[in-house]
Parts: C-alpha cells; structure tokens; sequence
C-alpha cells in the first residue's frame, strides 16, 4: 500500500478538517519524511517523551483512509509545497548519490556526443589535379617525365583545414617530430608526394604522347588520420617541351671489307673514324662461308636503336638498318668473260716476262731478247671444295732471239704454257699468283756453237699444246678456251 499522508486521513472529503500551528505542521512533515526513509507509517500527532505509548486501537474503531485519484495527489503534493514556502521553510534536500549519479550521466552524454560528432564529422575533398606538376626532360622520342606535388601551394591552400588525429598518427608509425615542427597541411603534403607514381614509357616519350601521375596514398589513412578524402588521383598529362632532333643516317661511311674468296668469302664492318654513328656497335647478318651475290643487312646492335640514338647522340636514326649486296666479295675466275681488257692485257704481259726471264737465266745471257706473241688460252675451273680452284694457261708462241739456234727450235720458234694457279676476280681486277712455264725441256745453242749450252720450257708446235691441255682434262674441271684448235 502507498504510504499515507495526514493530509489524506483529515481531508475527507465531508469531514471537519482539525485545524494545527504552522509548527506542528512542520513537524508532521520531517516525521513523515523520515517514515518514508524507513517504510514506517508517519505519526500523526507529536507526542510528549513522558507519556505511555498509546494502545493500539482495535480495527473496528480506526477511521477508514479513501485513497484519492492520482491527481488528487498531485495537488496535495503541491499545496504541501505551498505551504512550506508559505511558512518560510526551507524546502528539503536531495540526497548527495543524486548529485554523483547525474553528474556521471552528464559526463557520458558529453563523450557520447563528442564521439558522435568526431564520427560525423564532415571530411575535407581534396582536388589534387590542381597540385600535381609535371616535369619533361630529355630528346624527343627518348623523354622521361616525373610528377610531384607543389607544396607550397597545397600549404597555402589547406594550411587552417587539415585536422590530424594525433592518436592514430602515431599508430600508423609516422614521424613525430613532423607532428611536432610541421603544420598539419605539410605533413598531409609529403605523406601524399611519397604516395606519387609517374606512369609512363620512360626513355621512350615524344612530345604529345601521354602519362599520368598515380596516387596510391591508403584512403583509410587519409580519412582516419588526415580526415580528408581525395579528388582526382590519376591525373593525366600530355607530354610536351622535349628536345626537339635533327635526323641522320648512322651507316654513314659505313661498308663492308670482304677477305677470302666467294663461295668462302669472309666479311667485316668497316667505319670511315669520323662518323656520329661509330660509336654504335654493328652487326652482320653473315660473317663467313659469303658468295658473291649474297644479302648481307648490317644492323645497329644495340637495344631499341632509336631510343639509343636519341640518348646518346641527340639525333634521330632515319634507319637502323642497311642491307647490302657482296658484290665485293672476291671470286675465283671461272670464265674468261670475268676478265675484263685491262686484266687481260695485264696477264698477257706477265706471262710474257715470265718467258723472257726463263730465257735469260737458262742461258746466263741478259741481253738476249725474243719475239713474243699471244696465242689463246685455257682455263680449267674447279668446285670450290678442291684446293686449286683454277688454272689459267696461256698459250704464247716464241720467237728466239738470232743468236739462238737448236735442232729442238724450229725455225727458232716454240710455244711456251705459262700456267697460274688459283686466279682471282676482284672489284679492283684480277689477283694471280706468279706464273710457271710448263712443257718439254727445249735445248738451245749459241749461234756458231755446236755444243748445247741452255735449254727452255715449251712446245714445239701447237699441236703439242693441244694434246698436252687434253691430257689434263677431268671431270673435276670445267674446260674453256679460246685457242685455235686447228693448228
């Protein structure tokens, strides 16, 4: 049951209400507080410390409390109110726990309300396309481009903006000496450049090609530790303010030195000592096992040619190859028809001195002469797996000097063979070893002489000559000549 109040019990609504001094009323009041404190019913009425306690009246003569509505309540809990400031009481006090409690209630609604804010608080949009500087260096078509971030800007900018949580700053191990001597705008900057990558074909960019600056800096950290959230990061840019280069070709007194002889020729890059392009390394699609006729390309021997050109010359290659025909390859002669008049008459006069130093030596006669005269030749030509490749006979008919005479000399007349080995063709004429004389040992005499004093190397008729050049004849050789057969 409620606890009473003797307002309730003596304000019965028909009943004659007791009037009380303003000091008992005060009484009733403490005592009633204290009965509430305790769960005790109040006492009614003060009673004196001497008198007995008063029995307790049987049921059937305690008066019976009607409880009142709840707003009936209300307003006696509101007229006791009245009646105490009325009196010029003090009003009674709240308990000190009630103080302790409301204060800690106070105290968590505050951090709650800071932690909500904190939460919500709106983050700062960076637009970092306006902070990113490019930065093109090099030749064109051999450029390279860096991207960074213009700090001092972004600081001007951003430098009453930036909010850092210390706490989480720390955490993430970065440095807190930059805490400490930078503004937070700064270490917001340099936390952003380090996160900066340049995407680009580095050393190969040409004006009006494109890049583009990355920026892989953590969102979390940014919104957890800056408290901002980034625009734009990957900022495109295009390439502009390289080197402008002349062009050139690198295989410029540039040729190839041929050794050896087709179909086994060898080959080698020749430079003239005074070109931009010797500095780059070359190569030959073929160095050995050449024949004349065959395709050689000479290319730049170095990785991505141009880009090379560009970096180390600050030129552009106009090509980085160069094919060339072995037209300068040597060869062995196999048909007469490679001769040309000069080479011919060449040889024609070396076999003809070779003649006429045999006649002087045989005979220790330096003044003897002779009657020389050309007659055809003979060329025997072979595969190029044989050791002689060729011989080159020519047919020379001799005419002895007056003071010649011997019964092997008609008439003073024989045919001398001089043979060359191995004769070959090249862009400057023909190249041929020393000839030898071939044919029958020819005895001479002095004039007026009977004794045989000397004796040359030859034939004595035409005929001989035919049938000596048969006899050599092979399947390893191919024959031509143009000698007359019918003599």
């Amino acid at each position: 049951m409620d606890d009473l109040k003797a307002s309730d019990i003596f304000s019965v609504d028909g009943a004659p209400e007791i009037g009380k001094s303003p000091d008992e009323d005060a009484d009733v009041t403490y005592v009633k507080a204290d009965a509430e404190n305790s769960g005790e019913q109040p006492v009614h009425e003060k009673q004196a410390e001497s008198e007995e306690p008063e029995e307790q009246e049987s049921p059937q003569h305690k008066p019976v409390q009607e409880l009142p509505a709840p707003a009936d309540t209300k307003e006696i809990n509101q007229q006791e109110k009245t009646d105490e400031q009325t009196a010029g009481r003090t009003p009674r006090r709240s308990h000190p726990l009630f103080y302790m409690f409301s204060g800690a209630i106070l105290v968590m609604l505050i951090v709650m309300a800071a932690l909500f804010l904190r939460g919500n608080q709106t983050k700062e949009e960076i637009d970092l396309s306006g902070y990113i500087v490019f930065d093109a260096q090099g030749n064109d078509g051999a450029g390279t481009v860096n991207a960074s971030l213009d700090e001092d800007r972004f600081v001007r900018d951003y430098d009453r903006k930036i909010q850092i949580n210390r706490d989480r700053y720390l955490k993430q191990g970065f440095s807190q000496s930059d805490l400490e001597s930078k503004s937070p705008a700064l270490v917001l900057a340099r936390y952003i450049e380090g996160s900066l990558k340049t995407e680009a074909d580095q050393g190969k960019l040409m004006n009006g090609d494109t890049a583009a600056a990355l920026v892989t800096a953590d969102a979390d950290v940014l919104s957890g530790v800056y408290n901002v959230t980034l625009k734009g990061t990957e900022i495109p840019y295009v390439v502009s303010g390289l080197n402008k280069l002349t062009s050139f070709d690198p295989f410029e007194g540039v040729r190839i030195s041929y050794s050896g002889v087709s179909p086994d020729a060898s080959a080698e890059i020749v430079k003239s000592g005074t070109a931009a392009a010797d500095s780059i390394p070359m190569k030959l699609s073929k160095t050995s096992g050449i024949t004349k006729g065959d395709r050689i390309t000479v290319t730049l021997d170095v990785d991505d040619p141009v880009s090379y050109c560009v970096r180390n010359l600050g030129r552009t290659p106009l090509r980085t190859s160069m094919t060339v025909t072995a037209d300068g390859a040597d060869t062995w002669l196999t048909d007469a028809g490679q001769l040309s008049g000069a080479d011919l008459s060449e040889i024609k006069s070396d076999a003809a001195q070779a003649v006429l130093r045999e006649i002087r030596e045989d005979t220790g006669d330096e003044s003897l002469s002779a009657e020389i005269r050309y007659e055809g030749y003979y060329l025997f030509s072979g595969s190029s797996s044989a050791d002689t490749k060729n011989v080159l006979y020519l047919i020379l008919q001799v005419k002895a000097d007056e003071n010649l005479a011997g019964d092997d000399l008609t008439d003073g007349t024989w045919y001398a063979c001089v043979a060359y080995k191995n004769v070959e063709v090249t862009k400057d004429g023909i190249r041929y070893p020393e000839g030898t004389a071939e044919g029958d040992n020819l005895f001479v005499t002095a004039a007026g002489s009977d004794e045989r004093t000397a004796h040359v190397v030859g034939y004595r008729t035409a005929l001989q000559v035919r049938k000596e050049m048969l006899l050599k004849e092979s399947s390893d050789y191919t024959v031509t000549t143009d000698f007359d057969l019918s003599l």
